[in-house]
């Protein structure tokens, strides 16, 4: 995608919740000091992140379960976008390398208008390494649950904006159900803890 030096391109991203996508890495090129920003979501959009090609967080991996995406690249710069399917992941889902990445909740950001059952979230994970998961939006009903567990069986519930937990070395999964309407899931911000 490419903008041109007269405006800014927005670019909508489509997903399908449930069968949810991943993007697995990011390349901006252009003379623009400007960030591209990302958000959730068309009309009421909810900021996720900025990056530039001065940024130094690493973006990787991040696991879409909301419905849109919208993606404003500055003029005169053009954007390469990696995609994944997340139930086709590598052995190790996080390596060494320093990175941020976020997971949403199926239809995250969008009030839900039906009742979601019990549901594996679109993916499991591999942990090699240390990684710390930190509930950054939590808007689920005390009908719903979201929980994580690991392959030791521990099973630990998500239950607030800002909690924090660290796996390391297991195998991961995510859950999540909701049985009220008007809830909007969760967003989950991930990364290394070294």
């Amino acid at each position: 995608m490419h903008a041109l030096p007269s405006g800014t391109c927005e670019l909508i991203f489509l997903n399908q919740p449930l069968a949810m996508k991943g993007l697995k890495e990011f390349y901006i090129h252009g003379h623009s000091k400007k960030p591209v920003i990302m958000y959730s979501g068309l009309e009421d959009k909810v900021h996720i992140l900025n990056f530039s090609k001065t940024e130094t967080k690493p973006w990787k991996k991040i696991y879409l379960g909301a419905m849109f995406y919208t993606i404003l690249i500055p003029q005169d710069s053009s954007l390469l976008v990696k995609t994944f399917e997340t139930y086709n992941l590598p052995r190790c889902t996080f390596g060494n390398d320093p990175f941020c990445s976020f997971i949403d909740t199926p239809y995250f950001g969008n009030p839900n208008t039906y009742k979601y059952e019990q549901k594996q979230i679109g993916f499991y994970i591999i942990l090699c390494n240390p990684v710390i998961f930190t509930i950054q939006n939590f808007d689920v009903s005390k009908n719903g649950r979201l929980w994580f567990e690991a392959n030791n069986n521990v099973t630990i519930d998500i239950t607030a904006v800002g909690q924090k937990e660290i796996f390391d070395h297991t195998n991961l999964s995510i859950y999540f159900y909701e049985y009220d309407l008007g809830h909007i899931g969760a967003r989950i911000y991930v990364t290394n803890a070294s």
